[in-house]
């Protein structure tokens, strides 16, 4: 037994003779050692600080003789101004220790625990001195002679403590990344491991030094501690909110990337694209991808993971690790969230890639994955211990508990309180994870919940059945998962002779090249007869390799006869002269026609054989000689291979009574006419040996079928098809429709039969296929297919053939069929559940007697198809009606999924009803209510309020009714009449029948409020109306609004007193010039949203301006979530129609806001408004300006060239400032360089066109965006002593209502304005003339200039002049006015083309 440390019976003999025990002598030993301590008094506390600093600055450990040489190379000294010698750096080290600031470590020297004193850490790296301390480090890790400032020689790290301290002063030296990576890669390779950097910045952790490293180290190594710190570490969790501060900046595009992939994983998804924002690759294939996968689309977000990791392989040629487990994981989830097995077995693949081997354990992280997958596909057993919360191994417990959820099976060993705790450690960093990780618990009865901000990856729970029988349809031909890699497969290549006879057989492999098209390798029989092959089709031709008996033992040889017989019916048969392209093998008769021919007097039957069966030239007997050569002519020539047209051949194996008959038929003999008993007899024999065509009576007759077969073959992603006419039915042989001879004869069950073929008939329902399948071409000769390749064109004639009535039946290779199944309106039902502010809609559609599909399911298979056919499983498919597939993309269009259901915002309620016609609808009773609502609103025929002091014309009171309407029915709406068309007066009259409600709230421009009032005063005498701007309490103006009163505010004040217009209730909320609210984003729209009111509208003649986020936003003001989420819009609506010009798209939108959104142009309604005449007036630049133009040009052109080479200047906005710039001076020089003393030939023009105009009695309005070129204008105008009006922002509000009424009195001959200021809100129908001085970006802001003059209660002709400098940037603004109005029209009217303006349109101004 051990003895104790104090074990009293141990006796020792000192030197002075005594003995003692071990308790006495340890007491001594420790007495001793204290004496020698000094006492720490003695030892200044400046001291004692400047040792401990120094032990710090060295990595935490040091020697007494490293302190000293260290004190030495800093010239550092004691607080009596001595110099630190060794007992008195010792002495301090030893107080330092005795007061637990330090402790001793035998053969290490004194160690400080740097986590203790992190601050002053950071203080003494902060020192000027700091950025030398790494080479003097260095210094003392080698050899310590000579100068610490000379070149670094070998230098001794004795233990990781050595690395992390040099690692960190040098990083916080500030030292340029260059530097720092040269060292690494040269004099200090022992530093070079990447996570020794990453291990010195954590421990410890020094925030407050991260601004002194240089910014391109920074990224790097903050990069890798990022990637190296576990989710929820303290240090991972300050560092981010560190890196998103203006201190971080700028950061690299991979410390941006990693960021983007930390919100992504923190469900922080706008925060991520923030990140990304102006940074193109895999980053944004990424974020698009996770917000598919949150949304529940997952194929679509398994295919953006899937092109991520595609352009990761290739840009680094790596085969795996494209995604970090934590990412790889959610393009897993995507996988086996699709209710498809080979999706699962694609999943399983991918974890079997990544762990790096073909069996993985089932207890690390991939293997896990790839076990649980095949535990679903029948692959693998449940391996329970795998699943539990301590199982070995690195898996994540996340993932056990998602996959035991998936699985349906228990979680073993997993608790409730288990999973709180694994979710608390989840989020926030992994919300999304957490997200899933809740379902899971959920499912597994452990708590959790439904995630909310997430589709759940879950699917209803199943029976195991159901999985069974799925993992065995996604099953191949031989019984191997369809997921799994494929093995090389077999083709068969043929040659033939000029008989038709085999002349070489040849088996080749195939595999798919990496552009998708097919490659062939030879392949020896050696080795096929030693491995086999991978398909049963092929080994089955495999049996005929034998052995050359004549030959050496290892000599094969292919018997190509038995071999042909073999490959009837195989899918990979092709003729050499065709490689790749398949042909179909099928056994047939040679055919026997006997013809009747007239021999001048008398009439004969002749015979004639296709094909001969008699050839004078022996078959190719292979690399056999003597009676083996003669027995394989023997063999092949007993066959004949006929080809039938591209895909197709006969195989006639010749019997020997074909042969005799052959050889009596080569005689040339014919028989009389009359002979008829003889010649029957005979031909009844030859039914059973030939297709027989015969002109003679012979056989019993039986009525033939004129119909037609069609023979359909799967070729790629299309189909081959030849129609062929079988009389005999089933049975009896095909032949070409309308071709060949009327009577035909076959042996049936032992009768010969003969039947007559009605020709005409056959080419008659040849015709009508041709004309039912208009792709078919009608020049195709009759006995030679159509290739249909086009896939919407061979499941549209896979549909279309049965109902033909010329069609008797569709014929199919073996195992190949295709079925279409139609399905429309009447096959679905839905049923709707109404929610708060949303509705949710369940449903299914009935596919056939034994199929439904859910609802979700039918609009997934809908989305991920590009047509009407929509792909079930391997050949079938459902052929959706064009209304009932424009209804289901409508439907995914507006709903979003949540909770496992598609929801629809309550403004959907009005689309449901309409547009889902023809589909089975039903719902709870607040639907049912909802419904009988509208049908009320629908029926509802208002009139025209009596204190309308107005006539209205038609299609204003149609507008009229329609906004009631939509008010009665509880929606708002947008109504978006061309300019001039009186908007103002249709709403009066509303507001009128609205004012019994409650007080009306209309918001405007500045420039209009008075405009609202004069109308209202004029058309709505009864109605009270104040100008919010005009009123002198306006708190108690707000407070007492009631029923009969109308408040007019404009949007600046509206934003101002935000709060006071929040908490009143408005029975009506008019938005005049809505494009005023066109960016959601603005602190204005986000204030107007938050007014409470029972009716919303909207007034716009320009509701689409530049991009569809325009009409989104006013859309979304008046019916909140009509079209979703602004991100939704962008991704289902904007990017489509703006960049891809997707028509469909395009169409849909319009539906979908067409109950909202009420617009009539002048053209339609106002037949009797005078013409309005558009003319682009150039004006030619004098010689001298011309120079100056193009100048400027230049300049703007290496400006623009100068800030795209510079990353730390916005390129973007450089082109703007310079096209800015271009445009003054296309104005006139002197608002771009006044010193010149420039004028520009447009002054010139525009004062002959003034004078012109004054003269013939006209008055013109004038448009300017810049109010210095307006200045310059007047000035002129004066010059010509001509009267004229002004307009601009700072004209105060009641004074530009005076000049507008003044100058449609008639006072002024021009009225000069502010496009921005005076372009809407006018009515100034005293002018017939406009005059755009200088082009404006946006064309819908220059009609609505136009439209000041060019509306209801103008009697002349309009005539709209642009002023365009010749050769300026002006004349290609006006070219982009296409593009820009193509957006809008294409929107409202239904057609043109939506383009938007990019950067990279700007910049092309810029060209000469």
């Amino acid at each position: 037994m051990a003895r104790s440390p104090h074990d009293n019976t141990l006796k020792l003999q000192l030197p002075d003779g005594s003995v003692v025990t071990g308790e006495e002598m340890l007491r001594r030993a420790r007495e001793g050692a204290a004496a020698r301590t000094p006492a720490a008094e003695l030892v200044p506390a400046a001291d004692l600080q400047t040792l401990l600093d120094t032990v710090l600055l060295l990595g935490g450990t040091a020697s007494i003789n490293a302190v000293l040489q260290w004190l030495a190379m800093n010239g550092r000294q004691r607080a009596d101004g001595s110099g630190f010698d060794h007992h008195s750096v010792r002495d301090g080290l030893q107080v330092l220790a005795v007061q637990r600031r330090a402790e001793y470590l035998q053969g290490k020297g004194t160690r400080v625990p740097l986590e203790h004193h992190a601050e002053r850490l950071q203080t003494l790296l902060r020192a000027p001195e700091a950025e030398h301390y790494w080479r003097q480090r260095l210094w003392l890790l080698g050899p310590g002679r000579g100068d610490w400032r000379d070149p670094i020689g070998w230098v001794n790290f004795r233990h990781l403590d050595d690395m992390h301290a040099v690692l960190r002063l040098m990083v916080f030296s500030g030292m340029p990344a260059a530097e720092f990576h040269e060292l690494l890669a040269t004099r200090l390779i022992e530093l070079s491991e990447p996570l020794l950097a990453a291990q010195a910045l954590l421990d410890p952790w020094l925030p407050g030094l991260l601004p002194q490293i240089d910014p391109e180290l920074r990224n790097v190594l903050l990069g890798r501690l990022l990637d190296a710190l576990p989710p929820g570490h303290t240090v991972r969790k300050e560092l981010r909110a560190w890196l998103k501060t203006d201190a971080a900046r700028p950061l690299g595009i991979p410390l941006r990337t990693r960021l983007a992939e930390a919100d992504l994983l923190a469900l922080d998804l706008d925060a991520a694209e923030r990140q990304l924002q102006g940074l193109e690759g895999p980053g944004i294939s990424l974020l698009t991808a996770t917000r598919a996968l949150a949304a529940g689309r997952w194929a679509e977000a398994s295919a953006g993971f899937e092109a991520v990791i595609k352009t990761v392989h290739t840009a680094t040629r790596s085969r795996r690790g494209a995604l970090s487990l934590d990412v790889a994981r959610l393009y897993l989830l995507g996988l086996i969230a699709q209710d498809d097995p080979k999706a699962w077995a694609q999943a399983r693949k991918y974890a079997i890639s990544e762990s790096g081997s073909r069996s993985p354990t089932a207890y690390d992280d991939w293997g896990l994955w790839a076990h649980g997958i095949g535990v679903r596909l029948g692959e693998d057993s449940f391996l329970e211990t795998a699943f539990t919360p301590d199982a070995p191994g690195d898996a994540a417990p996340a993932d056990r508990l998602l996959l035991c959820a998936w699985l349906g099976k228990p979680a073993p060993g997993w608790t409730s309180a288990l999973g709180a705790d694994l979710l608390a450690r989840l989020r926030p960093e992994q919300a999304l994870l957490a997200e899933y990780v809740a379902a899971a618990l959920h499912r597994l009865q452990l708590g959790g919940a439904e995630p909310t901000r997430v589709t759940s990856m879950l699917s209803q729970p199943r029976p195991a059945w159901r999985d069974a029988l799925a993992a065995i349809a996604a099953l191949s031909d031989d019984g191997k998962p369809a997921g799994t890699a494929a093995k090389a497969e077999l083709a068969w290549q043929l040659t033939l002779d000029a008989a038709g006879r085999v002349h070489t057989l040849a088996p080749l492999e195939m595999s798919t090249g990496v552009r998708g098209g097919l490659k062939f390798k030879a392949v020896t029989l050696a080795r096929l007869k030693k491995q086999g092959a991978q398909r049963s089709r092929d080994n089955l031709v495999l049996r005929h390799i034998e052995r050359d008996a004549w030959a050496g033992v290892h000599d094969l040889r292919l018997d190509v006869s038995a071999a042909l017989v073999a490959l009837i019916g195989h899918p990979h048969l092709m003729l050499a002269e065709a490689p790749g392209q398949w042909v179909e093998l099928a056994e047939g008769l040679p055919e026997l026609e006997v013809r009747r021919v007239d021999n001048g007097d008398s009439a004969a039957f002749e015979f004639r054989l296709h094909p001969p069966l008699i050839t004078a030239d022996p078959p190719h007997a292979g690399a056999l000689f003597g009676a083996q050569a003669e027995a394989e002519r023997e063999r092949r020539n007993t066959q004949r291979v006929v080809i039938e047209g591209a895909g197709r051949a006969r195989l006639i194996r010749i019997t020997p009574t074909q042969r005799r008959v052959a050889e009596l038929v080569a005689q040339g003999w014919q028989v009389p006419a009359h002979a008829t008993a003889e010649l029957g007899a005979a031909l009844q024999v030859l039914t059973g040996h030939f297709q027989l065509h015969s002109d003679a009576e012979a056989g019993q007759r039986v009525a033939g079928d004129s119909r037609l077969h069609a023979r359909l073959t799967p070729q790629g992603d299309g189909l081959q098809l030849l129609l062929v006419a079988q009389p005999f039915g089933h049975f009896g042989p095909a032949v070409t429709p309308g071709q060949g001879r009327e009577r035909l004869m076959c042996l049936h069950e032992g009768v010969s039969l003969a039947t007559e073929r009605d020709l005409a008939l056959e080419r008659q329902h040849r015709v009508d296929v041709i004309a039912a399948l208009p792709f078919l071409d009608p020049e195709q000769p009759p006995d030679q297919p159509w290739l249909l390749a086009d896939a919407e064109d061979a499941l549209a004639a896979v549909e279309r053939l049965p109902g033909l009535p010329g069609i008797a039946a569709l014929a199919w290779p073996k195992g190949k069929p295709v079925r279409v199944l139609p399905v429309d309106g009447a096959a679905v039902q839905i049923e709707v559940s109404s929610g708060r502010d949303w509705l949710a809609l369940t449903g299914k559609a009935h596919v056939d007697e034994g199929r439904v599909l859910g609802l979700q399911e039918l609009l997934a298979l809908s989305r991920a198809s590009q047509s009407r056919f929509v792909r079930l499983a391997e050949g079938h498919y459902l052929a959706l009606s064009e209304q009932l597939r424009q209804q289901l993309r409508d439907l995914d269009a507006l709903g979003q999924t949540k909770k496992g259901e598609l929801q629809l915002p309550a403004a959907g309620a009005a689309w449901l009803e309409r547009g889902l016609a023809g589909v089975q609808l039903a719902g709870d009773a607040a639907w049912r209510t909802r419904v009988a609502q509208l049908e009320a609103a629908a029926a509802l025929q208002p009139e025209l309020p009596k204190s309308l002091r107005a006539e209205l014309r038609r299609y204003q009171a149609d507008g009229f009714a329609w906004m009631s309407r939509l008010a009665a029915a509880g929606f708002g709406a947008c109504l978006a009449d061309d300019m001039g068309l009186g908007k103002t007066v249709q709403t009066l009259a509303l507001l009128i029948e609205r004012s019994a409600l409650g007080p009306a709230l209309v918001l405007a421009p500045t420039s209009v409020c008075g405009n609202w009032a004069a109308e209202c005063a004029a058309f709505a005498p009864g109605l009270t109306v104040q100008v919010y701007a005009d009123a002198a309490d306006r708190t108690q103006l707000l407070q007492a609004a009631g029923p009969g009163d109308v408040i007019v505010a404009s949007y600046a004040l509206a934003q101002i007193d935000a709060d006071g217009f929040a908490a009143r209730h408005w029975a009506s909320l008019v938005l005049d010039e809505a494009q005023a609210l066109k960016n959601a984003a603005t602190k204005r729209a986000k204030s107007v949203a938050e007014f409470q009111a029972d009716f919303r509208l909207a007034l716009s003649g320009t509701p689409v301006e530049n991009r569809l986020a325009d009409l989104w936003s006013i859309m979304n003001l008046v019916n909140p979530g009509l079209l979703g989420s602004q991100s939704q819009f962008s991704e289902r609506f904007a990017g489509p129609i703006e960049r891809q010009q997707d028509a469909a798209a395009r169409a849909r939108l319009r539906r979908l806001v067409a109950p909202f959104l009420l617009r009539r142009t002048k053209a339609q309604v106002l037949q009797d408004l005078p013409p309005r005449t558009e003319i682009v007036h150039r004006v030619e630049p004098s010689e001298q300006e011309r120079h100056f133009l193009e100048a400027l040009r230049r300049d703007a052109q290496a400006a623009v060239a100068q800030a795209a080479a510079d990353p730390a200047r916005a390129a973007p906005m450089q082109v703007l400032a310079e096209l800015m710039r271009l445009r003054r001076a296309a104005c006139d020089p002197r608002l771009v360089s006044p010193e010149l003393g420039l004028v520009g030939s447009k002054m010139a023009e525009f004062e002959h066109i003034v004078r012109e105009l004054v003269a013939g009695g006209h008055k013109a309005l004038v448009f300017s965006q810049f109010t210095d070129y307006l200045d310059l204008l007047a000035e002129r105008v004066t010059q010509m002593g001509l009267p004229f009006q002004r307009l601009d922002g700072s004209t105060p509000q009641t004074e530009r209502t005076k000049r507008v009424a003044a100058f449609q009195r008639g006072e002024g001959e021009v009225f000069l304005i502010s496009l921005k200021a005076g372009g809407f809100g006018l009515n100034l129908t005293m002018a017939d003339y406009v005059l755009i001085v200088d082009p404006w970006w946006n064309p819908a802001a220059e009609d609505q200039a136009s439209g000041r003059a060019h509306r209801m209660g103008q009697q002349r002709p309009v005539t709209v002049y642009r002023l365009v400098t010749a050769g300026s940037v002006e004349e290609r603004i006006i070219e982009l006015h296409r593009d820009k109005r193509g957006l809008a029209e294409g929107m409202l009217e239904g057609d043109g083309q939506a383009t938007t303006l990019d950067a990279a349109s700007l910049a092309a101004l810029l060209e000469d």
